[in-house]
């Protein structure tokens, strides 16, 4: 039986998770899974400040195409990263303090971040 199952949809429905941040204004989960010898990842992330701004995708098979579980991370939180970044931006000024609760997020990103120059 493989480690990791997915369902009819390609979804995978016991991905692993290397990151989770539940925050007061902040979630984010990421995930990662792999099928046939590759890898894949999801995410799922979201803020509140008066509305809620969220993004979010499932690891689903035919997205399975980093060949490490180091190399999918770094790309998954690169993609997190530039979400965020956007994100924020595109807030109003009072509302882009709130971001600071995605720190220890930011703290892991550049963690990877070293760990690829190696």
């Amino acid at each position: 039986m493989p480690k990791y199952e997915f369902n009819d949809s390609g979804v995978c429905i016991n991905p692993q998770v290397p990151y989770l941040l539940l925050n007061k204004g902040c979630e984010l989960k990421i995930s990662i899974a792999e099928h046939e010898g590759k890898w894949g990842y999801g995410y799922h992330v979201e803020i509140l400040f008066g509305s809620c701004a969220g993004c979010g995708m499932g690891v689903a098979q035919v997205r399975c195409n980093y060949q490490t579980e180091k190399e999918v991370l770094i790309a998954v939180t690169d993609v997190v990263a530039e979400w965020i970044k956007a994100t924020q931006a595109n807030q109003q000024p009072h509302y882009r303090p709130q971001f600071s609760c995605f720190k220890s997020f930011w703290e892991y990103h550049e963690s990877l971040r070293q760990l690829s120059i190696f």
